[in-house]
């Protein structure tokens, strides 16, 4: 281990130069985490509003369905076995509530698992 006699005015320098270069380094710290708390926000309002649309879809299509076999041509005996109302929720609040990042992303397959995948998501819908 190297010792070093530094004079009064050498050592007052050195600490000047620690100090600034500790609060560049903080301020950089803090940007950089900041823009990781702004991507992640980002990140899991995207996943919900895709989990709520892809919700809505559902829905609608299984009305859909409903509907086109209510009226369609179906014979009588058939009818009874494909008509049944959907109702998958059993109020409105069920429907609304969301998960963010709390998700299992490691032992489901249909979980983002990182930002890649979020990206190609989006990407594939045109975003």
């Amino acid at each position: 281990m190297i010792l070093v006699e530094l004079q009064y005015g050498e050592f007052k320098i050195l600490v000047k130069e620690i100090s600034v270069f500790l609060k560049d380094a903080f301020v950089r710290l803090s940007g950089l985490l900041t823009e990781l708390l702004v991507t992640q926000c980002y990140k899991e309002l995207t996943g919900q509003v895709i989990i709520r649309v892809t919700e809505s879809i559902k829905k609608i299509e299984c009305n859909l369905v409903y509907t086109l076999t209510l009226y369609s041509d179906v014979e009588a005996k058939y009818a009874a076995d494909i008509v049944e109302r959907p109702n998958k929720y059993q109020n409105e609040a069920d429907m609304l509530f969301v998960k963010g990042s709390m998700w299992d992303a490691i032992n489901k397959q249909d979980v983002a698992s990182g930002q890649y995948d979020v990206d190609d998501l989006l990407s594939g819908l045109g975003f």
